[in-house]
């Protein structure tokens, strides 16, 4: 069991690309502004980070997301990055209304941004759609169906 944990540990690629970067675990959380409890549990592989945060970890170690993802590294490959956006309106009576914000990674380099505003004033709604979209890496060209099929009231809202 313990060779099995051990050897889990050593296959990791966040170990392995923070090892790479010559950074402790201690260094790494100073850069990457979360906790060492959550760097841990992602290089045990008790848990997967978040892209975001897969995105910060390929910054501050100077490595390719796609090796972090242990995925093959077509540099022409896009990865997308969906994040909830607060809508503010210039009008006070008006209601808040959340977004999406897009972001097309390339190589490790975010290439486009887009937002889609005033999807829903529920936040919480908007944050599982764009973890959602994030984790099925949704392109961007198919977000209109996959709107349309999360939020069958958008058409009112427009």
């Amino acid at each position: 069991m313990h060779i099995e944990n051990d050897m889990k540990k050593l296959q990791n690629p966040f170990r392995r690309a923070r090892q790479r970067a010559s950074l402790t675990q201690e260094k790494a959380v100073e850069q990457l502004e979360f906790s060492l409890r959550s760097l841990q549990a992602y290089e045990s592989g008790d848990t997967m980070p978040p892209f975001d945060r897969a995105v910060q970890m390929s910054r501050v170690y100077q490595c390719d997301l796609y090796e972090l993802a242990q995925l093959p590294s077509p540099k022409e490959r896009a990865m997308y990055l969906y994040e909830p956006v607060r809508i503010h309106s210039i009008r006070p009576q008006k209601p808040i209304l959340y977004g999406l914000a897009v972001r097309e990674i390339v190589a490790g380099c975010a290439t486009s941004f887009t937002v889609v505003p005033n999807l829903s004033s529920d936040q919480e709604l908007v944050r599982r759609l764009a973890a959602q979209c994030t984790r099925e890496q949704t392109d961007p060209e198919h977000l209109p169906e996959v709107l349309r099929a999360a939020l069958p009231k958008l058409e009112q809202l427009t």
